[in-house]
């Protein structure tokens, strides 16, 4: 697995979480210790309250199963 594959995952939790694809995703920093990548992101949505949401999700490297997720606010 590579970053992009780690940010890939990351963005496909949120679009499965929120149920669409309504809503803005940037990953602003992704490195890997070990054997387990580091993505922070944020999370905006496009309609509604724009409120931006932060958050870090930790997914292993050999299987890409996320492993734990959390918000940094």
């Amino acid at each position: 697995m590579d970053a992009k594959e780690a940010a890939l995952i990351a963005k496909n939790y949120f679009t499965e979480i929120k149920g669409s694809n309504y809503f803005l995703f940037e990953a602003s920093r992704i490195e890997q210790k070990e054997n387990i990548w580091s993505v922070d992101c944020e999370v905006e949505a496009v309609f509604g309250k724009k409120e931006v949401k932060k958050y870090t999700l930790l997914i292993n490297n050999e299987d890409g199963t996320i492993i734990d997720v959390l918000r940094n606010d």
